[in-house]
């Protein structure tokens, strides 16, 4: 990574202060207005979950109308429909080991792949017939959806003792809520997955990965958590853009595309200053802009960011950038490809607004 580093002044409207697999296809679970599985009520709990990852072709349909959802999941099972979720492709070449597992297996090509992939470990024994359990299931979830793992979390269970073989997958996974205690204490590593059980914990992993691949969700690595980076200002960010390209494209200079992950970056340059009660490009916890870029894995070639807080519209906001020679030479910059903004309102209902400019 190239470091050409253009950070300006700051800005506020107060007098005297100025100076990151693709999941398959799953929105919001609907269900069929009929099904006909003669043991699955529309009131069942897992009901959506159920129907949602046949529609999609996660789980195999039944056929003689019987879904089964309190039947124990296989291992083979389970495998099987978490590689689906994931939409990764089948095709593999990879040798396995096991001795206890042929070709002919109806899931042969699933658990092949997440054996390459090391979500499930090459060993003689696959055991596709016994039943899944729950220690079991939250490690195949967590390497299957790629959930960053650690050791610094907030859930802890009292039958997960610190020598447990899948404690980290397991409170890790715990932290997302993909997966639950079956109470506040208790996580019964040993116990069996039911199929309605497996398909709740999976339609979970597969909406997970679609907040983190929608940029509404992303891994912080110095606090070693998930944070959201949702946005409630989309049309006044967007403005912001207009607003600026207009003004560059006047004066022949390239319009400014806006980049998802720039504009992640953005909103939690404003939440850390919200949160931690600060005005400045360099953060308290994740220092200069450059650093918080590395960390979140932005890759750029140059790199700028302009703030300013309490401004009440866009063009407000904007106006008083351009009036500002360090501002607007981070606006009217050549070189900078990219732009993302993060506005984020702060307890008092004032906004915060980031506005980062880069070349890729």
């Amino acid at each position: 990574m190239i470091k050409k580093i253009a950070i300006f002044s700051l800005l506020t409207a107060m007098l005297g202060q100025s100076a990151s697999i693709e999941p398959v296809n799953a929105e919001s679970p609907t269900v069929s207005a009929t099904h006909d599985y003669q043991d699955l009520s529309k009131s069942h709990w897992a009901a959506k979950d159920l129907v949602q990852l046949i529609e999609i072709g996660v789980l195999d349909a039944p056929t003689n109308g019987h879904i089964k959802p309190n039947e124990i999941v296989t291992r083979a099972e389970a495998i099987a429909v978490i590689a689906r979720a994931t939409g990764v492709s089948l095709e593999s070449d990879f040798q396995l080991k096991a001795t206890d597992f042929s070709p002919t297996h109806p899931f042969y090509k699933e658990i092949q792949k997440m054996a390459e992939l090391g979500v499930i470990q090459n060993d003689n024994k696959i055991k596709p017939e016994e039943p899944v359990q729950r220690d079991q299931i939250a490690k195949i979830l967590t390497l299957a959806f790629q959930i960053e793992i650690d050791q610094k979390n907030k859930a802890s269970f009292i039958d997960m003792p610190k020598n447990h073989w899948a404690k980290d997958y397991v409170e890790s996974l715990a932290d997302t809520e993909i997966i639950k205690g079956i109470t506040k204490k208790e996580f019964s590593p040993r116990s069996n997955v039911t199929r309605a059980q497996l398909a709740s914990l999976t339609v979970r992993g597969i909406h997970f990965t679609k907040q983190l691949s929608n940029y509404n969700l992303v891994y912080d690595y110095l606090a070693k958590d998930y944070i959201s980076t949702t946005t409630a200002h989309k049309s006044w960010s967007n403005q912001v853009v207009a607003l600026i390209n207009e003004i560059r494209v006047s004066k022949g200079l390239n319009a400014l595309a806006q980049d998802p992950a720039l504009s992640q970056l953005a909103i939690i340059k404003a939440q850390d200053m919200i949160k931690r009660g600060y005005f400045d490009h360099t953060s308290p916890f994740y220092g200069d802009p450059w650093d918080m870029a590395t960390l979140f894995d932005y890759e750029y070639v140059s790199f700028g960011e302009n703030l300013a807080r309490n401004y009440k519209t866009p063009k407000q906001t904007v106006d008083a950038w351009l009036a500002s020679p360090t501002h607007r030479e981070n606006l009217l910059n050549a070189h900078y490809t990219t732009t993302g903004i993060g506005v984020k309102r702060a307890n008092d209902g004032n906004l915060y607004i980031v506005n980062l400019f880069a070349k890729k």
